[in-house]
Formats: C-alpha cells, sequence, structure tokens
C-alpha cells in the first residue's frame, strides 16, 4: 500500500468516528427526551400535596443523592 491509501484509510477511519460520536450525541439526547415524555403530568394541587408530604426537593441534603449519567 502507498502512503496515499494509507491516508485515505485514515481519512475514512476518522470520518466514520466522527459519525459514530454524532449518531451517539443523537441516540442519547433522543433518548432524554423520550423518557421526560415518560413522566407523569402532575397539577399544582397534587405537586403541593407531594411537598407536603415528602417536603420541598431543594431542602434536601446532597449527600443523600447518587449523580447518574445517562
Amino acid at each position: 500500500m502507498g502512503s496515499e491509501a494509507i491516508n485515505y484509510m485514515s481519512t475514512d477511519a476518522a470520518i466514520v468516528e466522527a459519525i459514530r460520536k454524532e449518531v451517539r450525541a443523537v441516540v442519547r439526547e433522543e433518548l432524554v427526551h423520550f423518557l421526560l415524555e415518560l413522566r407523569p403530568y402532575v397539577t399544582d394541587e397534587e405537586m403541593q400535596e407531594i411537598e407536603n408530604k415528602l417536603g420541598n426537593p431543594e431542602k434536601y441534603r446532597k449527600e443523600d443523592f447518587e449523580e447518574v449519567r445517562l
């Protein structure tokens, strides 16, 4: 193989990798949108009832949570 063929192969590999990264990003974004759509609708009255029962999430301690990445 000549150097010209090697350059094409490395360029092709770079293009394939760039496409893979973009596809992953789009799939991840669409998954997040999908998961958000699965959340049930809560009325203001229901939300107030939840906050009365469980408290306001802004007052929760950060130590009680773990960060989860999608």
